[in-house]
C-alpha cells in the first residue's frame, strides 16, 4: 500500500524514479530509502548477484531472557564468514571466565545456567573457528 498525504493508495506498479516516502516490495525485492528517492530499476535480486559481490551475513548471538535470574537461552548463528561454532563463554567485567558451554554447528540454541553467578553485568562470547566472533552483555539479576 502507498501512503499519500490524504490517505492510502492501493498497490501499484512504480515505473518512474522520483521522491517517495514509502517502501515497496515487488517480486521479492524491497525498495526503500532514507532519502525518499526510489529507483524501481535499482534492485538486484540476491540470486542475480555474483558470489563475490554479495554482502556477508554477520554472526548473531541473542540472549533471552535478559536480564536473567537462573537461566538464559543463547541462540546463535555464525553467519556466512565462519564455519563452526565451538563454545559460548561468560566472563565477568574483570575478564574472569565464569562459564563455558561447548556448542557445535553453524547455528543452535543452548541454555546457560547463570543462577550461581552473583548479580551483575557479564559478557557472553560466541567462539567459532578459534576466535571470538560476537559478544552480548548479560545482566544477572
Amino acid at each position: 500500500m502507498l501512503q499519500s498525504g490524504s490517505g492510502t493508495v492501493p498497490d501499484q506498479m512504480l515505473s518512474t524514479p522520483g521522491h517517495y516516502q514509502l517502501s515497496i516490495t515487488h517480486n521479492g525485492c524491497t525498495y526503500s530509502s532514507a532519502t525518499p528517492f526510489i529507483d524501481p530499476y535499482g534492485c538486484l535480486m540476491a540470486s542475480a548477484l555474483n558470489e563475490n559481490e554479495s554482502k556477508p551475513v554477520p554472526p548473531v548471538l541473542k540472549l533471552s531472557p535478559n536480564p536473567a535470574a537462573e537461566t538464559t537461552t543463547a541462540s546463535y548463528d555464525v553467519g556466512s564468514e565462519y564455519r563452526h561454532a565451538t563454545s559460548i563463554t561468560v566472563h565477568d567485567v574483570t575478564g574472569v571466565q565464569r562459564l563455558k558451554q561447548n556448542v557445535s554447528g553453524t547455528q543452535g540454541e543452548v541454555m546457560l545456567h547463570v543462577g550461581h553467578l552473583p548479580p551483575g553485568t557479564y559478557l557472553v562470547n560466541l567462539q567459532a573457528d578459534g576466535q571470538n566472533i560476537v559478544q552480548q552483555k548479560l545482566i544477572r539479576k
